[in-house]
């Protein structure tokens, strides 16, 4: 097992965090870094959160769920991604529901289908931004011979 020595500079070393994740010891200071600033300390907290034995945690959704909202409204798709994966590991009502949200309100197509995924199936329906299919015929016939 590994513990964090008390003289790292946490704020420093985020990458610290996979050090901390051999042991339960570390989930408080895991759930801190879920509201990191940096969204890479984030998702590393989320991930390190996610391969600990937390099943069933109460405190988990709630942090994810914050994670979640912080990483939507900045447009980090890994994070969500992490998000997403941590909660279907944590079998709880309140994961249960923090899916449902993000599988109708994600604007990722990808993340919402592993959503759906953890509850258990569906399919998640394209990006309203998507690309037209006239737009992507337009954007490949430079490449057809003869277009010119």
């Amino acid at each position: 097992m590994f513990v964090l020595a008390p003289t790292v500079d946490h704020e420093r070393s985020p990458s610290v965090l996979s050090i901390s994740t051999r042991t339960m010891a570390a989930v408080p200071l895991l759930l801190e870094y879920v509201q990191h600033t940096d969204a890479g300390a984030r998702a590393a907290a989320i991930e390190a959160l996610s391969s600990l034995d937390t099943s069933g945690d109460p405190r988990l959704p709630a942090a994810f769920s914050r994670a979640f909202d912080t990483a939507l409204a900045i447009d980090d798709l890994e994070t969500r991604m992490a998000v997403v994966d941590g909660t279907v590991k944590n079998a709880s009502d309140d994961s249960r529901t923090l899916l449902r949200r993000i599988a109708a309100s994600d604007p990722a197509r990808v993340v919402r289908q592993r959503a759906l995924n953890g509850l258990g199936g569906g399919f998640a329906s394209p990006e309203e931004t998507a690309l037209r299919i006239a737009d992507a015929r337009r954007l490949v016939s430079i490449y057809e011979p003869g277009s010119e």
